[in-house]
């Protein structure tokens, strides 16, 4: 966890005015009467009195005139403040050689009032002592105090005074000498005196380092490079284009990288980095500080980070992000070479949880972390951890922690040098803490520290220098400085079971869902790469600093509205009625893509009564699209009968997540049924061969009949044969009703 703080200064300016008069005319003038309406008699009664205007003119002379002093008071320039500035010390003190200490002084008084006392304090015992003495609150007798040899003017209105006392170990002090008695970090108070109250004051200090340094103090100093995105992906990186230039912040870090004597650990954020390099292809200063960044991150070895400055406990939100974070960051810093990354990871935000620890460790193999100091809970910060530990509930892990004091030397006040001679008596009093012992602390200052280039230069001459120090790279740290010793070697954490704030639970789902269309998205572009902004603009939108201001909201709906814009240009052509003859026949299926990217979209059919036998899964089929083109699908429909029947069309990305149009086609069929068609002709058929058959049976049965009449006529023989009439077809009724009658016609014949 890092907490992140910005430290902004803002000069103020004062306008110089001459004070107002004390006394103001005030002109008053009776209006002239306008049309007489109700309202307008009724102002010329209250004003009709000489008095009432009288009280009107008071009023607005107090109100022109009275505050008039004050404001003036207010606006007047004040008198210019006397100052200090340190303008050189020796890093360390050596015996027998001169100590030179000189400061630059800005003051009203004449040079001839001005004195300047240094005046050397105790050494200090521990860090807490040495804090102390940064803020002027030792109590402890000064061991000996120097008037400056001499006060000179310089041309430019300021003025000077040093001292240059030879180092001694023992023997009798006076302006000449200093006496250093034992190693140890020595307080030197540096006043200026012009006979007027308050008298300005600096601190510095005066190191004197043992003859002989075991183990010296490994020191991981890790440098953001880091410019907040803007609240917009449609706003202009201004902020971006001006830290970038020769003389912008992030101008002066890189040009200090690159020329560094010493190992840094540069955590470089992919999405400024990649920000910066799309500048550059157009911009010369930006392209100058983009080479030496690159040229620095080929030569130290840069910290392994999210794409944006992402908090640990997002993860636990938008844990679908994290892998996307991870590879973008990687593939970005893949510029730096072999370099990239340490495997070292520095979990940000304002809280880290046991479960973002674990989720970073099981996901992406984190084994070494670095940690802010408010992650860890605060009876285990009594004293500075020097030396890795194992994380409580975090198995398989080892933690550092951010010295947060280190910090703040990059900001005293005083000058480049007193800062940075504070950063060195600092890290002298955590080594002389336990000499001999292999320990080790690690500095990071804010994300958007802004150092100046003579602060970066005199820090890194001094540590060069330093003897008691070891510039290590952040790898090298965890790789060269032991674990806490078995009684002290697993620390919980300040809030193991956090959770994030509930008011960025809507910003993360906006992201989500947004990366839920981008990943349906992307399968549609035969062209991925005309569409990578959007993906940037998705890792971007995480920014810590962009979710606290309530913007990562732009983003994400930055990257709907792209996705909807060319969706919408994807649409079938509607209003269609397609009429077919026959059973079996190909329609035409028509999708328009009007945007400037080919496109691949899945077609898909959808009907209750018609089928598509060409189509895969039955129903769908998938096609590429060129810009400014339309492609017309020629699908065979297989149609049950004659009649109208609704196809529904549907044009959806290739997964089919992403709905990008659908509309109803008419198919008016037609076609006659095959079935219906046999089914007729068969009876048809039938009906007409029993018919013929039946007609072919009466004319037979009919000449028979005929010839049996002429051969006899007996009452047997006619019985006989209307027997054999009958049994061989039932349709001879009507002829066995003559073959009766004529049977009782012979039967009365006879009885005559």
């Amino acid at each position: 966890m890092i907490i992140r703080t910005t430290t902004t200064s803002a000069s103020e300016s004062y306008l110089t005015r001459a004070p107002p008069s004390r006394h103001c005319a005030v002109e008053t003038r009776r209006p002239r009467p306008a049309v007489q309406t109700r309202r307008s008699r009724g102002i010329q009664r209250i004003f009709a009195k000489p008095h009432h205007w009288l009280m009107l003119a008071t009023t607005i002379a107090v109100i022109l005139c009275g505050p008039a002093p004050v404001v003036a008071d207010a606006l007047a320039s004040p008198t210019p403040n006397s100052s200090l500035r340190l303008i050189s010390v020796p890093a360390i003190a050596t015996e027998g050689t001169p100590f030179q200490v000189e400061v630059a002084i800005t003051s009203p008084a004449a040079i001839s009032k001005i004195s300047v006392s240094f005046e050397f304090g105790a050494p200090v015992q521990s860090r807490s002592a040495f804090l102390k003495a940064i803020s002027d609150e030792t109590t402890s007798t000064p061991l000996q105090t120097i008037a400056a040899d001499t006060v000179s003017a310089n041309g430019d209105g300021s003025a000077r005074a040093r001292i240059a006392p030879t180092v001694l170990s023992s023997g009798e002090a006076d302006n000449s000498t200093v006496v250093l008695s034992k190693p140890g970090v020595y307080p030197l108070r540096i006043t200026l005196d012009t006979g007027d109250e308050p008298m300005p004051s600096i601190t510095t200090f005066v190191i004197q380092p043992p003859a002989e340094i075991a183990n010296p103090l490994a020191f991981a100093w890790i440098w953001p490079i880091y410019e907040p995105p803007p609240n917009s992906p449609n706003d202009p990186p201004d902020g971006l284009t001006a830290s970038a230039g020769a003389s912008g912040r992030l101008g002066r870090i890189a040009s200090a990288a690159q020329g560094s004597p010493i190992p840094l650990s540069p955590y470089v954020v992919p999405e400024t980095l990649a920000a910066l390099g799309s500048l550059a292809e157009s911009n010369n200063p930006i392209k100058a500080t983009y080479n030496a960044l690159i040229s620095a991150g080929a030569r130290h070895r840069i910290v392994d980070v999210p794409y944006a400055e992402v908090t640990a406990d997002a993860w636990r939100v938008a844990n679908s992000e994290a892998a996307a974070q991870f590879l973008a960051a990687r593939s970005t810093l893949g510029v730096f070479g072999k370099q990239s990354p340490i495997g070292v990871q520095l979990p940000s935000g304002s809280q880290v949880s046991i479960s973002s620890l674990q989720f970073l460790r099981d996901s992406f193999g984190a084994r070494n972390l670095v940690l802010a100091s408010g992650a860890l809970a605060p009876p285990q910060m009594a004293t500075t951890l020097k030396r890795p530990f194992r994380i409580g509930g975090v198995d398989g892990v080892r933690g550092a922690i951010i010295d947060p004091i280190l910090g703040e030397d990059f900001e005293a006040d005083g000058g480049p040098v007193l800062a940075a001679q504070q950063l060195i008596a600092d890290l002298f009093v955590l080594y002389n803490d336990s000499p001999g012992n292999v320990s080790g602390v690690i500095s990071m200052p804010v994300t958007t520290w802004a150092p100046s280039a003579s602060l970066l230069a005199e820090t890194l001459s001094r540590l060069t220098s330093a003897t008691f120090v070891k510039p290590v790279d952040i790898g090298t740290f965890f790789d060269v400085v032991p674990d806490q010793g078995s009684g002290r070697s697993v620390f919980n954490l300040e809030n193991p079971d956090a959770t994030p704030s509930n008011s960025a639970d809507g910003q993360y789902q906006s992201v989500i869902a947004a990366r839920r269309d981008f990943a349906s998205f992307t399968p549609m572009l035969t062209t991925p790469q005309d569409f990578s902004s959007l993906d940037r603009e998705l890792l971007t939108s995480l920014d810590q600093g962009l979710i606290a201001a309530k913007e990562a909201v732009n983003y994400s709906a930055s990257v709907t509205s792209s996705i909807e814009t060319v969706l919408s240009s994807v649409q079938a052509s509607r209003g269609q009625s397609i009429h077919i003859t026959s059973r079996k026949a190909r329609i035409p299926i028509s999708i328009i893509n009007t945007s400037d990217f080919s496109v691949r979209v899945r077609i898909q059919l959808e009907s209750s009564r018609l089928r598509f036998p060409e189509l895969m899964n039955s129903s769908q089929d998938v096609v590429v699209i060129d810009p400014k083109n339309s492609v017309t699908l020629e699908t065979l429909v297989d149609t049950p009968s004659s009649g109208s029947f609704p196809l529904r069309v549907i044009v959806s990305s290739p997964d089919g997540s992403l709905l990008i149009d659908e509309t109803t086609i008419q198919v008016e069929s037609s076609a006659v049924n095959g079935v219906a068609i046999v089914l007729s002709v068969g009876s048809l058929a039938f009906l007409g061969i029993w018919w013929f058959a039946s007609a072919l049976r009466r004319r037979r049965s009919g000449k028979h009949v005929f010839s049996m009449g002429r051969r006899g006529t007996g009452p047997d023989v006619i019985e006989s044969r209307r027997i054999e009439l009958e049994d061989a077809d039932p349709m001879v009724r009507s002829t066995r009703l003559a073959l009766d009658e004529r049977i009782r016609g012979n039967s009365h014949e006879r009885r005559q």
